[in-house]
């Protein structure tokens, strides 16, 4: 986790907690309850808070959020009523943590348009080779797919809010990657789906989850944005703290894991855990609570916008794959008919060939594209294996078509 984005989830802890007690006291407490969130910046706020006079440390550093900090601090030893206080210093972090987000939204729009037109590139060069137009290996094809569908899976999930961490995986991830390389060999060596492999990757990623128990962590961190909007409208109707924890335990499993302070490795979980241990502590914070809120609603706009865009080019992508996979059937059969005068432009290669290696090319790139969509929010286990079973399945429909075709 990056430092800006830590202090701008420890802002509602931090107003709850100065709310209540001083400043320092009060960057102490959130130091200590955001440890589960990052280790190393929670330590590095604590010393701060351990200075003997942190505000102008804050007001120094080079990253507006924390700036914000120092300034609260500030304001808090000159004599500024908390309200006023609390309620100036969360809607100045609301405003940049919108405004952010916004802005890194619309760089992503911008680069994944730049980076789409790549993604032709392939079918580009596949028309040529099947025209014998261009004299490249179909090896390199399937590498130069696969290498643009890793660009666009760092692409989306740099911009796409991140939750748990790959920890949770332990020392199933490089098992995976072994697994999921040896049967990319054999896939390649038999003339079988290149999709095999990140699907075998998935089923081991999966089954490692399953024997540990830690395939529920996902449905854990999926249910913490809904039962946070459910706790704070209880508090906003006057319900106690300890009383609107327990009716949301009737309906929410993560509520009741948080009220008895059990550990995930889920950035979402974290922040919900460290915010009720500071209302139990400090009382309620409504303010504090709908800026959480406010954030996490941002998270979730960000991610269906990169989402829905990704989708979309999915889909405009396949459908050209397939016409093009179809004009190349039907050019490539009939350019194997005319008799040949011994000054011919194009090449074509069997259409057999052609045939396979379309539908292996379109195949990874499909397991690729889906793979990147669905890994920052749903997890590495479940994206290789969705986009595994659709590359493979795509793999032998085209196939089938083909027969149909010809």
């Amino acid at each position: 986790m990056n430092r800006e984005e830590f202090y701008l989830l420890a802002a509602p802890v931090f107003a709850t907690y100065l709310a209540r007690v001083s400043s320092q006291e009060a960057l102490r407490y959130t130091a200590s309850a955001l440890e589960d969130v990052d280790e190393r910046h929670s330590r590095e706020l604590l010393l701060t808070s351990l200075t003997p006079n942190p505000g102008p440390k804050l007001v120094e550093d080079k990253l507006p959020v924390v700036r914000q900090f120092g300034f609260a601090v500030s304001q808090e030893e000159a004599g500024v009523p908390k309200p006023v206080l609390v309620s100036s210093f969360l809607s100045n972090l609301r405003a940049y943590a919108v405004g952010k987000l916004e802005a890194a939204m619309q760089q992503f729009t911008g680069l994944f348009s730049a980076m789409a037109s790549m993604m032709f590139a392939p079918l580009l060069l596949l028309f040529l080779y099947a025209y014998g137009l261009f004299g490249i290996n179909p090896t390199e094809l399937y590498s130069l797919g696969a290498l643009i569908s890793l660009l666009i899976s760092l692409l989306i999930y740099r911009a796409m809010p991140k939750d748990l961490s790959p920890r949770v995986y332990g020392p199933s991830l490089p098992l995976a990657i072994v697994a999921g390389a040896a049967v990319g060999a054999l896939a390649y060596n038999y003339a079988l789906p290149l999709a095999l492999a990140p699907l075998v990757a998935g089923a081991v990623l999966t089954a490692w989850l399953l024997t540990t128990r830690r395939i529920r962590w996902y449905s854990l961190a999926l249910e913490v944005p809904p039962m946070l909007r459910d706790f704070a409208s209880r508090l906003s109707q006057g319900v106690p703290p300890d009383l609107a924890m327990r009716e949301v335990a009737a309906t929410y499993k993560s509520a009741w894991m948080i009220a008895y302070f059990y550990s995930i490795p889920s950035l979402l979980y974290s922040v919900a855990k460290a915010m009720y241990m500071a209302i139990s502590w400090a009382g309620p914070n409504l303010e504090a609570v709908d800026y959480l809120q406010a954030l996490l609603n941002e998270r979730e706009r960000a991610m269906r916008r990169v989402t829905s865009l990704a989708f979309i080019f999915i889909a405009v992508y396949l459908g050209a794959s397939l016409l093009l996979a179809y004009s190349l059937d039907i050019s490539t059969t009939a350019l194997q008919t005319v008799p040949s005068t011994g000054q011919a432009i194009l090449y074509p290669v069997p259409p057999q060939q052609a045939e396979y290696v379309v539908a292996q090319l379109l195949s990874l790139m499909t397991a690729g594209f889906l793979f990147s969509v669905l890994m920052p929010n749903r997890g590495a286990w479940l994206s290789l294996s969705v986009g595994g079973i659709a590359g493979v399945a795509l793999f032998y429909s085209l196939g089938y078509l083909w027969a149909i075709w010809a």
